[in-house]
């Protein structure tokens, strides 16, 4: 994404509210690897911390609670911090791969194991991210603040939220921040941009980015508001006026997936510090946005006929003869014609098309899974009811990866399900149920309204588990509402801090006088349809009629108003809901008990025992319910339901078979039953012989380092009487050369005394 790098190695380092006690301690830490070039205290808007957190991390942290009191809502500390001994490696993040400092990732990893033991403490491990941080926290870029040596000596203090949470000053502070964090393209009339653009509802801004969620959150996170998931038309506040920024990512069928990447890969910054596509793709996209997208070509004829000359194409204002040269040009580069995701903002103009090449009509099916239940929905959803689809998805996984979980369309379950598509059958779910799957459909039906369809691929036309009934429904309608939980969420973060619990706790006493007034059996006790009576499966319809939808279970007794208003404050308690802590709890729930007269009983009264493991399931947040694994054969979940990349993706045959084969019998399970225990028995001896072989091999292990050990001893002795000789040898070759010294003194003696006397025997 960044095409410059500094030559020195910036760090951001984050002490958190709730970590300012260890403040000195992770200090030292920071200094064991970094010099601490800067200081600086930073509050956010406690009202808003959820949208700094969101805009910082790239994460949706809006409504997470649990993430906001992690960290505290208070001020934190920001080291600017420098590395003068870098070490750069590869290593898998939340991200994927990065490269990554290594010094910066292990300060990180060893402040939350060893100090705070939480996440309330920041370091980014990259340029990458810190040049994100920077711009986002400072408002100024990494490469800025260097050039300006922004060093200063004491700590300073700062009252901002992060760029672009309060709206942007002006479109040049937009590009400059999105210049920082987000690899894009703006794709047309980007000529006046940024100071002579118009602010009117034709000057919108068409932008192609690599990571939708991660432009979402730095543009401004309330985007995330639309209903429609797949929409992103969305107005942002420059000023003290409001722009559209329309904005499309790689993989949304805005334009085939090759020329998306091409225009990210091959994108140029011009004069006024903007990305904007090459020439000759600029040529190709506008003419196909003309053509394909929508029939006003003629809008653009002035530009087309600048850029051709420049890419060696011949122009003509001729809209056969266009058609025609845009239609090779797609078919030569292997490009195929999708319907946007986002229908409303792009429908193809197919008239157009001059070749069934372009034409891409594959039925695509979508497959999810999780612990306990398999989803596949047609795309065509999307454009049918994009907020049903959502609803759906954003349960088992980002709605921005669906390319990696689609059907291949080479098997018998692709056929089956496309049969299915034909008939109006848009999305299938598979959940077992006591032994036993059921099937829960939607369908929509040409001038029909919609509607869902449940039932058990068995011979069962209710399921009992635990004292709750599940029962086959032949058609349940689409209700078009907003759901309760979502606006409780909405409403609870809308209004201030100290307001909000009382916000809240109105919302759901008006909700349970709708249930009490429509179930309530006698003062104390509810019928037991209302089992499931969530917030979450209940609509609020023209803003104020409560329409309950999916009541999935059925008590075979009837239930205390207690228990309901426990059931419900556990699901608004959830960690991924609003996450209220013990004393928030049981504020709402005294004050809800005290608002309708309830008196808390025991958990031991008869209209709970009768399905006791299902409460203790709701109030301790723990899964009872049977797995996929229960029904099927878990090595087929594993081998058979791997979710990977298109083109490598598993066959799903026999997984799906399997799961859709009607349990007609007993003996069936029973047999499936026992060829698993045969299967478990199989398994135990063969890691039995494992078991046995791994002692063989330890015990032939501890042999060879024995006679090792032994042989090393002998060599020992061996060299230590190696030793002994070479000392003897010494010792014999020192007496040799003492005798020899002495027998040449000897004889240099004798000498001095013969020579003079052999002199006078000469004279004399």
């Amino acid at each position: 994404m960044i095409e410059d790098r500094m030559e020195r190695t910036i760090h951001i380092c984050i002490i958190w509210g709730t970590a300012r006690k260890y403040e000195e301690s992770i200090k030292a830490v920071v200094r064991s690897k970094f010099t601490i070039l800067a200081e600086y205290e930073v509050q956010w808007d406690e009202d808003k911390f959820g949208f700094n957190l969101t805009s910082l991390y790239e994460e949706n942290f809006i409504y997470d609670r649990f993430q906001q009191k992690i960290r505290g809502t208070g001020p934190f500390l920001v080291l600017v911090v420098e590395d003068s001994q870098p070490y750069f490696r590869m290593q898998s993040t939340r991200r994927g791969m990065e490269l990554l400092n290594d010094n910066a990732f292990t300060v990180k990893n060893k402040v939350r194991s060893e100090i705070t033991h939480t996440f309330n403490f920041h370091t980014s491990i990259n340029y990458e991210e810190t040049r994100n941080n920077f711009v986002k926290l400072f408002g100024i870029s990494l490469t800025d603040y260097i050039e300006e040596g922004i060093f200063p000596a004491e700590r300073v203090y700062l009252k901002r939220n992060c760029t672009g949470v309060d709206g942007w000053k002006s479109l040049s502070e937009f590009f400059y921040a999105i210049n920082e964090t987000t690899k894009y393209v703006v794709l047309r009339n980007y000529e006046k941009l940024p100071d002579r653009h118009r602010y009117d509802p034709d000057g919108d801004i068409d932008i192609l980015v690599e990571k939708l969620p991660v432009f979402l959150c730095v543009i401004n996170p309330q985007v995330y508001e639309t209903e429609n998931a797949y929409q992103f038309f969305n107005w942002i506040q420059i000023g003290d006026q409001k722009i559209l920024i329309h904005v499309k990512y790689v993989g949304d069928h805005y334009y085939d997936k090759i020329i998306e990447t091409r225009l990210l890969e091959r994108r140029i910054k011009n004069n006024m510090g903007i990305y904007v596509p090459d020439t000759e793709l600029y040529f190709w996209t506008l003419l196909y946005h003309g053509l394909f997208h929508k029939e006003n070509y003629e809008k653009y004829i002035s530009v087309l006929e600048t850029i051709a000359p420049q890419i060696g194409v011949l122009f003509k204002p001729d809209k056969e003869y266009l058609c025609c040269l845009l239609s090779d040009y797609l078919r030569n580069n292997g490009c195929r014609c999708k319907l946007h995701l986002d229908a409303g903002a792009a429908s193809l103009q197919t008239q157009n098309f001059r070749g069934e090449h372009l034409i891409d009509d594959n039925f695509v099916f979508y497959v999810f899974k999780d612990e306990i239940s398999v989803l596949i929905v047609w795309e065509y959803l999307i454009y049918d009811n994009p907020k049903l689809f959502s609803r759906f998805v954003q349960h088992y996984d980002s709605l921005f990866l669906l390319e990696k979980h689609v059907l291949i369309n080479a098997n018998g379950i692709y056929e089956k399900y496309r049969e299915k598509a034909k008939a109006n059958e848009y999305l299938w779910k598979y959940v077992p149920r006591g032994g036993c799957v059921s099937e829960l459909k939607y369908v929509h039906e040409p001038g029909e309204k919609p509607y869902f369809s449940k039932k058990f691929l068995s011979d069962e036309d209710s399921v009992e588990i635990y004292g709750l009934i599940y029962k086959n429904e032949n058609k349940v309608l689409w209700i078009e509402g907003k759901q309760l939980d979502c606006v409780w969420k909405k409403h609870f973060f809308s209004v201030k801090t100290e307001e909000r619990l009382n916000m809240l706790l109105k919302d759901i006493c008006e909700y349970f006088e709708y249930i009490f007034t429509m179930f309530s059996i006698d003062d104390w006790t509810l019928s037991g349809e209302i089992w499931d009576g969530k917030p979450q499966n209940c609509f609020l319809v023209n803003g104020k009629n409560y329409c309950l939808f999916d009541k999935e279970a059925t008590s075979e007794h009837p239930i205390t108003k207690e228990f309901l208003v426990k059931k419900c404050l556990n699901e608004v308690s959830r960690q991924d809901f609003l996450y209220l802590d013990k004393q928030e709890y049981d504020f709402l729930k005294n004050e809800i008990f005290k608002h309708f007269g309830i008196e808390e009983n025991d958990f031991d009264d008869v209209t709970i025992k009768q399905h006791s493991d299902a409460v203790v399931e709701i109030l301790n947040l723990t899964g009872k319910y049977p797995t996929v694994e229960s029904v099927i054969d878990a090595s087929f979940m594993q081998d058979d339901l791997m979710l990977i990349e298109r083109h490598r993706l598993m066959n799903y045959d026999q997984t799906i078979d399997l799961l859709c084969n009607r349990i007609s019998s007993q003996d069936g399970r029973t047999k499936r039953q026992d060829e698993r225990v045969l299967k478990l028995e199989q398994r135990i001896r063969e890691l039995e012989q494992s078991v046995e072989d791994k002692d063989s091999y330890i015990e032939r292990q501890q042999k060879y380092q024995d006679e090792k050990e032994l042989e090393l001893e002998q060599r020992i002795t061996e060299l230590d009487k190696s030793v002994d000789d070479c000392n003897r040898i010494i010792s014999l070759q020192k007496e040799y050369l003492e005798r020899i010294e002495c027998s040449v003194t000897y004889r240099l003696g004798y000498l001095l005394l013969w020579i003079p006397k052999k002199i006078i025997h000469m004279f004399f």
